[in-house]
């Protein structure tokens, strides 16, 4: 019996790291494109400029519904297997950051990354729902 507790407590333990934060970044391009969105558990701020200067930022609470569904879709070794892509500086460079208590995870990647579909998706929603502010 203790064995099936501490086999338990191992793989649940190995598994799941705290998130702090989580980020999408895009940057680069043509137009020097700067485009960044914040999410952790109390806020979330985005921001976007074009060639250095400021267009629109946002600052808002996170909802704990919100918060749980990016945890739900987060799962850490198949973020570690994204592998970086290749861009060009035409396009804008496009970085996910995910900040958990023991270190910070990084990938450039493409929308269609399917280890991490789910999270591209929540992402990629948050932050059109957040451009719309602005128009």
């Amino acid at each position: 019996m203790r064995l099936i507790v501490l086999v338990l407590f191992t793989i649940f333990s190995s598994q799941s790291e705290q998130i702090n934060k989580v980020s999408l970044l895009y940057k680069g391009g043509e137009n020097n494109i700067y485009e960044k969105l914040d999410i952790s558990e109390d806020s979330i701020i985005y921001e976007s400029k074009i060639q250095g200067k400021k267009i629109f930022s946002c600052h808002e609470k996170t909802k704990p519904e919100f918060w749980d569904s990016i945890n739900r879709v987060i799962n850490i070794s198949n973020f570690d297997k994204v592998k970086i892509r290749p861009h060009s500086n035409e396009f804008p460079i496009r970085i996910i950051t995910i900040e958990t208590q023991k270190k910070s995870h990084k990938a450039v990647v493409g929308s269609q990354d399917m280890l991490i579909k789910d999270l591209n998706k929540i992402l990629e929603q948050k932050i059109e729902q957040i451009r719309k502010k602005k128009r």
